[in-house]
């Protein structure tokens, strides 16, 4: 539906120089965009809740992109180990059609190898579960590429459609109890350096790479 909308607004907008009528319309539609009223093409580039997390409700809006939790009861230097499960994936069948086999299985080796490297900088990683021992968990719950014909307009950019993105859910539980010390559902939209939107692997491994540094974060404030 939104990408419905981004059409007929790319119409209006390549359009408008020649149709004075056109002009109007593109302009009235501008300002309807500037009020927020195409807010629900932007709604849709909100990260998903599939079920993979242990618990949801304790989850607090960061902002558009991402709602966290931190259980008030975790101290520091309560946990000395971390277990690294291994990354899943949770895509509906049109986002498994934008990557294949191969790239599916590069990025879940990234993302479990990127894991483990930010948590060995401050605790050890280890395969059995323990009192001291928590286990990190973590799901790409959605995955799309860019559609480069939906970027070659600002007016198209600055409404996300067409930039591509990936979605992931990740928490950290206590390897015994299973009690939920940490959860983030937080989703990534294309155009990193090149500008260009989710295009590549590359890009995937930006993203991938952005979670693993607000990971390492959380992790300093547990140790």
């Amino acid at each position: 539906m939104c990408d419905d909308t981004l059409w007929v607004l790319y119409f209006f907008y390549t359009s408008r120089r020649n149709n004075p009528m056109i002009r109007s319309i593109a302009s009235v539609l501008s300002v309807l965009a500037a009020l927020g009223l195409l807010a629900a093409c932007g709604g849709a580039e909100k990260a998903p809740q599939t079920g993979f997390l242990s618990d949801y409700s304790n989850l607090e809006k960061i902002d558009d992109y991402r709602l966290e939790y931190r259980n008030p009861n975790v101290t520091k230097g309560t946990y000395k180990a971390f277990i690294v499960d291994k990354f899943t994936f949770n895509l509906q069948e049109e986002d498994k059609r934008e990557f294949n086999d191969a790239e599916i299985a590069e990025i879940a080796e990234y993302a479990h190898a990127t894991l483990e490297r930010v948590i060995s900088k401050h605790f050890q990683v280890v395969s059995t579960p323990g009192v001291g021992v928590a286990r990190v968990r973590s799901q790409l719950t959605d995955l799309e590429k860019a559609q480069p014909l939906m970027n070659i307009h600002p007016l198209m950019r600055a409404t996300g459609g067409g930039r591509g993105g990936a979605a992931i859910e990740g928490e950290i539980v206590d390897s015994v109890t299973g009690e939920q010390l940490f959860a983030i559902v937080r989703r990534t939209t294309g155009g990193f350096a090149s500008g260009s939107g989710m295009t590549s692997l590359a890009d995937i491994k930006t993203a991938i790479d952005i979670w693993a540094e607000s990971a390492d974060k959380k992790l300093a404030g547990l140790k």
